[in-house]
């Protein structure tokens, strides 16, 4: 376990990060994904509508060691209008869709996740998409990332 979790915890991380991996944090009851966005300086991952960190443990998915988080202010009402917004729109469109927004300098980063896995009827997929808005240009940049695998018994 130790060897497995030492040796691929880089590749674990970057997957996890990359395919906007839902977190359940103790104590909410809302998802937040893990992302290079929220990633911090010592490792631990951003909440920003709790306004908390916690670490992530890449291989068993599990959120632990919540902390006070310091954020910037200055854009946190403007972030928080997003989050509202991108919050009511994945839980219109999206089965299970999770949304988490961060501040990062003159940008707000919107990411958002669903997905459904259907080994029984032999198929999975996954919907992901990137938007950053430029606080000072009113810019609007979007990447969306649709995976659909279907495949057969046998």
């Amino acid at each position: 376990d130790n060897l497995l979790k030492e040796g691929a915890a880089g590749a674990f991380a970057k997957y996890n990060q990359e395919q906007f991996t839902p977190a359940t944090l103790e104590g909410s009851t809302d998802q937040v994904l893990v992302t290079a966005h929220g990633l911090q300086a010592d490792g631990s991952y951003l909440d920003p509508r709790s306004k908390q960190t916690f670490t992530y443990d890449h291989l068993r998915k599990e959120a632990s060691g919540l902390q006070a988080a310091h954020t910037d202010d200055s854009k946190e009402s403007l972030r928080a209008a997003f989050d509202r917004a991108a919050k009511e729109y994945a839980e219109d469109h999206y089965p299970q869709g999770v949304s988490t927004v961060y501040a990062i300098g003159d940008e707000i980063v919107i990411c958002l996740e669903d997905h459904k896995f259907q080994p029984k009827y032999f198929w999975n997929g996954r919907w992901r998409s990137e938007w950053k808005v430029d606080t000072t240009s009113g810019d609007v940049k979007g990447l969306l990332k649709v995976h659909v695998h279907f495949y057969e018994d046998g």
